[in-house]
């Protein structure tokens, strides 16, 4: 049997893939309530609601403000990487070739692999491979200030690591109580819609002020689906997402699919990406995709003989 729509929590529904929207429509209702607290039942209603709403915006913001914080973390560790993969391997290079010729045991056990190391790979490889210069260069006293300074850099880029994961895990943390207040505010809005339903049955239309019906009634869901070719990489959607929105994706074939945001509709699907395995849905956050700021929607199957179907709910 089919649910009530009355006994259905539209809060609930029509926010459940956008914290941005469920900030907007609380915010709105409190406001009302706010300029006629001084009256019964308004002045009960907005006492309720308030601490709800407090908490929400509280990880609301909290989680703009994390996301802002690992941008910022991570594009100094991209900096980093980027400064150690160019000029600083090719100035301690010169430094050590400048006493040891390449090629000589005392090279080699300084650089076993050379520069290649420090320049590809992930990022904590090349950390290690600087940790790994620093301790090939103690035995060297001839080398000692270079040694001092390749030490200087491993503890400096270990640090930034350090930091960008702290920042990473917290923001996980945020994210799980930021979904548990969004629930709290909108069990709250249902109550005040019940409560206002009693307070105008003579009249409903006048409870209509107390909520921002167009954005409650918004059909902001959409959903595409399609068909893939093995091996296919295809372009999904372009949309302007919300840091804070979430997306689902469904696999409905036989084969490993994987997700991702791209800056361009023809870029390759990369690093981020979001892995669904064949027959089953994920729920996640934007910026497991990659950039928000990123327009474009892929999705690559990863199976060459086989062909693949997804299914993509965004807020």
């Amino acid at each position: 049997m089919q649910t009530w729509k009355f006994l259905n929590n539209t809060f609930l529904s029509s926010t459940a893939l956008s914290m941005s929207k469920c900030f907007h429509i609380a915010n709105h209702t409190l406001i009302i309530l706010k300029g006629r607290q001084a009256e019964e039942p308004f002045g009960t209603l907005y006492n309720n609601l308030l601490p709800a709403f407090t908490e929400f915006q509280s990880h609301y913001t909290g989680r703009m403000g994390a996301k802002g914080t690992i941008k910022s973390k991570t594009f100094g560790m991209k900096k980093l990487i980027a400064e150690l993969r160019s000029e600083r391997i090719s100035e301690w290079a010169v430094q050590i070739e400048m006493l040891h010729r390449r090629g000589t045991p005392a090279y080699i056990g300084i650089l076993p692999k050379g520069r290649k190391p420090f320049q590809v790979g992930p990022q904590q490889d090349r950390i290690d491979a600087v940790g790994r210069l620093a301790a090939a260069l103690e035995p060297y006293p001839t080398l000692a200030s270079l040694r001092a300074e390749v030490q200087a850099f491993y503890d400096t880029i270990t640090a930034a690591k350090k930091s960008q994961n702290t920042s990473k895990q917290g923001k996980k943390i945020t994210t799980n109580e930021l979904k548990h207040a969004r629930e709290a505010v909108c069990i709250e809005l249902y109550g005040i819609l019940g409560a206002l339903m009693q307070h105008y049955k003579h009249a409903p239309h006048q409870a209509r002020i107390f909520f921002d019906l167009t954005a409650i009634k918004q059909k902001h869901q959409k959903s595409y689906t399609h068909n893939l070719k093995p091996a296919e990489t295809r372009h999904i959607l372009t949309h302007t997402f919300e840091p804070t929105d979430e997306i689902r994706l469904i696999n409905k074939g036989e084969t490993l699919l994987q997700f991702s945001l791209c800056r361009q509709a023809n870029s390759a699907v990369v690093q981020p990406i979001v892995s669904v395995p064949a027959n089953s849905e994920k729920t996640v956050s934007l910026e497991t995709l990659g950039d928000v700021s990123y327009r474009f929607l892929k999705v690559k199957n990863l199976n060459a003989t086989i062909e693949g179907r997804y299914w993509v709910v965004i807020p």
